[in-house]
Parts: structure tokens; sequence; C-alpha cells
């Protein structure tokens, strides 16, 4: 029998290991190195609203939002919580002025604008309406291939509701930003 400490003995030098090891592993340090972290997402909108628990009622009840998580403090307050809208991620908090996290009712207004993709703006629109959200731009036929209206929910956040136009193409986009006297540029690839 040989002892397994001579191989830690040899001199140092290249091996051959199995090809099936080596191609498992390179497929396994790909497929990790591409995946996305899980349940995380590049970009995710965070909002700070006076009245959370609220806000996610209006989300989901307007929007069809699905509620993940929430993490409420002793005093009521929701430190954070999670909404899928489709296949995105939205979180939302409540106000912690400590932390410079102030809502869009309390700074006198927002610098953002949500777009929200729908089957049927029009009924989302209306419901939203119904439920408290201010109009502020009626649903129609937009220029850039949407039926779109926007709406200011009751928290003071801004969301452009949209459905896509049957038919719609990048030509046809093109061709209406020049009617309004707008030039498409796409960046050199």
């Amino acid at each position: 029998m040989t002892d397994p400490f001579d191989a830690l003995r040899a001199p140092d030098g290249p091996i051959d290991p199995d090809p099936r090891f080596t191609t498992r592993l390179r497929e396994q340090l790909r497929t990790t190195m591409e995946a996305p972290m899980p349940n995380t997402l590049s970009v995710q909108p965070y909002l700070t609203v006076d009245g959370a628990a609220a806000a996610i009622d209006f989300y989901v009840a307007a929007f069809g939002a699905v509620e993940e998580h929430r993490l409420v403090e002793a005093d009521g307050r929701i430190g954070h919580a999670e909404l899928r809208f489709g296949d995105s991620r939205v979180a939302l908090a409540d106000e912690y002025p400590d932390y410079d996290a102030i809502a869009p009712t309390t700074r006198g207004g927002t610098s953002t604008q949500f777009a929200l993709e729908v089957t049927d703006a029009d009924a989302v629109v209306d419901r939203a309406v119904a439920l408290g959200a201010t109009l502020l731009r009626p649903v129609a036929d937009q220029f850039y291939g949407r039926r779109a209206g926007t709406i200011r929910d009751p928290w003071g956040h801004q969301w452009s509701i949209g459905s896509p136009l049957p038919g719609f193409n990048d030509a046809q986009y093109a061709a209406n930003a020049e009617g309004i006297g707008l030039r498409l540029e796409r960046p050199e690839t």
C-alpha cells in the first residue's frame, strides 16, 4: 500500500485532471459568475411613504402587486417591505427622518416617476383613481407606442400606467418622435 503523503512529497508539476471534472467545474464557475444573487435585482426602486401599511394595501388593490414581506417595528412603523409587480420588485418603508428617508408628501413633491406595464391601462388607472390616486394625465394613445396615463398615488409617487399598442414598431417610434420635433438616437455599438 502506498503512503498518501508520498503525493505531497512529489515535486510540483502540472497535472492532467479528469476532463469530465474540468468540464463540470468550468460550467459551475460560469453559471455561478453569471447568475444574479438570489432574490436581488441590479436596480430596485425604494419608496419612502408616510403610511407604508396603507400604501401596501393601495398597491395591492390598485396595481395587483403581491406583498412578499414586511418588517414592522414595535411602534408599528414598517422599516422595510417588498412588493412584486409582475417580474419587478419595489421596496418601501415608512419615513425615518433621522436617516433622511422622507416621503414626497413631506418634501413637497417627487422627482421620479414609475412606469408600470399592464394589460389594460384604462382599467388600472380607473381603479387607482377610485382608490384615492390623483389623475395627472388621462389615458390616451401615446407617440411612443403605449396607451398610457399618469396618476399620483396618495403618498406622492407618480406612476405612468401603460399598455402596448398592438403592432407598434421602432420605425413608427422614430417617425412619431420626429413628428413632434424629437430625434431618435441610439448609441453606437
